[in-house]
């Protein structure tokens, strides 16, 4: 033991000071053993404990030092304590952390609002681009309609519209690759011609091959009454771009089923939901249609953090006048090729600490941001093993605009896409 430290320890243990207990000698002598501590290299072992304020002023100084076999236990003054650097807050880390940020994403919406008709309502859609630039996260282009991803290149899905012998419209989803010349308004004069029928097509889920859409079609019967029906169908982009015909009976539409995507995997969870294949639109007499054992008609929908896919069954409705159907949640996750990163972290739970607002949620790949969903914002928060609080960007949304789409870029992607993408949506 050191000499001063026994000396020290000594003096400790014989009951009161002298001289009311704190004198020149033995404050000599915890300078002199704050001198010759040992330097910071040392392996010797420094604890901080807190302590109490005792009675007296003297009683509290003799007690900051106490020797334990070698071990240093201190607290240092509340001088130093105050101006110690305290541990990095989440509004310091955000500005040095945004510049790290290495993720762009291509969001697409879709606002629904209601017209004339009570009935009816009108859909329209935007694309925009979240990226990098000078260091900070912005909204680096955006413009009317669908851009996303497929292959190697980038694809616009826009409506091709056309009219009936009745004057009535026939609106649905063409795909054109961005770069070419050839316009979904030129495909629409290949349609060959149309009955009476008037049809719609609502985008639903745009991933980076498959596209989910919602489709109404508009029919007289033999006595001239007007019928509607309501579909949903999983196309991809080679059927969306290839030539079709709008007219043609639903189920001869092109249509990916849900065998093309799970196999004979998906067979006990149909025969389990049992769902009844759409009716034709002259065809409302029966209840029912037959059971649809290959999942025909099915979409893709949101569920809080992740898409899911979810099978139609159709019936009329009580007055038979309309079709209408019910989805079923299909118990089995979507493949990457069809959703390609469906990941949520952190937990749902921890994203609606950080914003009690939140409907909905995406993560980026390589886990750096997240992009939180609110009824009128779309929130970019940083993530560094926790959701910090201070968001990076927010986005305005227009009244009823959702997500219909998600796609994260990474590096060396991310300046293609912030070149590309612009140049397409300005065009």
């Amino acid at each position: 033991m050191d000499p001063i430290d026994k000396e020290l320890k000594q003096e400790l243990s014989d009951g009161p000071f002298a001289q009311d207990g704190f004198t020149d000698a033995l404050r000599k002598r915890i300078e002199e053993r704050i001198m010759t501590a040992e330097a910071p290299s040392s392996p010797t072992v420094r604890r901080i404990r807190p302590w109490l304020a005792g009675a007296g002023a003297a009683a509290a100084a003799a007690l900051l030092f106490l020797a334990v076999e070698g071990d240093l236990w201190f607290m240092p003054p509340a001088s130093t304590l105050d101006s110690a650097p305290m541990a990095a807050t989440a509004s310091q880390v955000v500005p040095d952390f945004e510049s790290t940020v290495r993720t762009a994403l291509l969001v697409g919406l879709r606002t629904d609002t209601k017209t004339a008709e009570p009935t009816e309502e009108k859909s329209e859609y935007r694309t925009l681009l979240i990226a990098p630039d000078d260091s900070r996260l912005k909204v680096i282009s955006q413009g009317p309609g669908i851009l996303m991803p497929y292959k190697m290149d980038f694809w616009r899905l826009r409506e091709a519209r056309t009219v009936n012998g009745e004057g009535r419209a026939y609106v649905y989803w063409s795909a054109a690759l961005a770069a070419s010349s050839r316009s979904a308004d030129q495909s629409a004069k290949q349609v060959a011609a149309l009955s009476n029928a008037a049809l719609t097509e609502k985008l639903l889920f745009v991933g980076n091959r498959y596209i989910a859409v919602e489709q109404k079609v508009m029919t007289r019967d033999k006595k001239g009454d007007l019928r509607s029906s309501r579909f949903v169908w999983v196309k991809d982009v080679p059927q969306l771009a290839g030539s079709s015909n709008p007219d043609e009976p639903p189920l001869q539409q092109p249509h990916v089923k849900l065998k093309d995507i799970f196999g004979t995997a998906v067979e006990p969870a149909l025969q389990q939901l049992d769902p009844y294949l759409p009716l034709m639109p002259s065809e409302f007499q029966p209840k029912h249609a037959s059971t649809d054992t290959w999942g025909e008609s099915w979409t893709i929908a949101r569920q809080q953090g992740r898409w899911i896919a979810k099978v139609a069954s159709y019936e009329n409705d009580a007055s038979g006048d309309s079709q209408s159907y019910r989805l079923k949640d299909v118990p089995m996750s979507l493949p990457a090729e069809v959703v390609s990163h469906d990941r949520l972290v952190p937990e749902w739970g921890e994203i609606k600490r950080i914003q009690p607002a939140a409907v909905d949620a995406y993560s980026s790949p390589n886990l750096d941001v997240v992009l939180v969903v609110a009824d009128r914002h779309l929130i970019v928060y940083p993530y560094k093993g926790v959701l910090l609080p201070n968001p990076l960007l927010t986005v305005e949304l227009k009244p009823q605009e959702s997500v219909i789409m998600a796609h994260w870029a990474t590096d060396p992607y991310i300046d293609p896409w912030k070149k590309n993408v612009s140049a397409f949506l300005t065009q």
